[in-house]
């Protein structure tokens, strides 16, 4: 199969990728998520320079002055709001090279890479709780009134995931807190089953998967949310 085709398999998130920020190509899906991962590299780094140029500035005072720290300050604060904006982590199936990874794009730094050969089993799943950076200030979700599932009753969050070989279950994506959400997860997950020939587990909406040992391997266990 062409990797256009796999593509094509997931036509159904075009009309909803621009809301969820998730970029479709020819080989890759992305899933872009807004985290404060540059104030976790940067502040750090930034710190750390500030107090070695003030040790420097105490041993060699003719040669580094203190007072040019302060100066720089506007181009520290000018960085770090380019960094945010363009360093952003994703999540990303790579069927190209059959495998599914994080990354931080401005970096193009990859972690956190798992092989398709790694995975056992592909699901959905269901958590309950709010994601409060999908918000906006009046407390909505995507410009309408954030709503609880019916069957429970509760906020949840609806995940694409991953049972590996080694017990490890892999909530890899997460699409968003909407029963449309949950549905699109189902069909996720579907698809990823068909392309990459992995058993597939359907979670419903008022369930969620924990990952269990049993004397022939591990495999997934569904549990009531009321139970989470």
């Amino acid at each position: 199969m062409q990797n256009s085709n796999y593509i094509k398999k997931f036509k159904f998130l075009e009309t909803i990728k621009d809301i969820k920020y998730i970029e479709l190509s020819e080989n890759k899906i992305i899933f872009n998520y807004d985290t404060n991962i540059v104030a976790f590299i940067y502040v750090p780094i930034l710190a750390l320079f500030i107090y070695e140029y003030y040790l420097l500035s105490k041993k060699f005072p003719t040669e580094y002055d203190i007072n040019n720290i302060f100066m720089w300050f506007p181009i520290y604060f000018i960085l770090y709001f380019v960094l945010l904006y363009l360093a952003k982590p994703c999540n990303v199936l790579d069927f190209e090279n059959n495998r599914i990874y994080k990354s931080v794009t401005i970096f193009n730094i990859k972690y956190s890479i798992i092989k398709v050969e790694e995975i056992q089993t592909v699901c959905n799943n269901c958590y309950i709780g709010i994601d409060h950076k999908k918000l906006d200030r009046m407390g909505n979700y995507e410009g309408k009134k954030l709503r609880v599932n019916p069957r429970t009753n509760q906020y949840q969050q609806y995940f694409v995931s991953f049972l590996l070989k080694n017990g490890e279950l892999i909530d890899f994506i997460n699409l968003g807190m909407s029963m449309d959400d949950y549905q699109d997860t189902v069909l996720i997950a579907k698809r990823l089953s068909n392309i990459w020939n992995i058993p597939l587990y359907i979670c419903n909406d008022y369930d969620y998967f924990i990952p269990e040992s049993t004397k022939e391997g591990y495999k997934l266990k569904s549990l009531p949310l009321d139970q989470s």
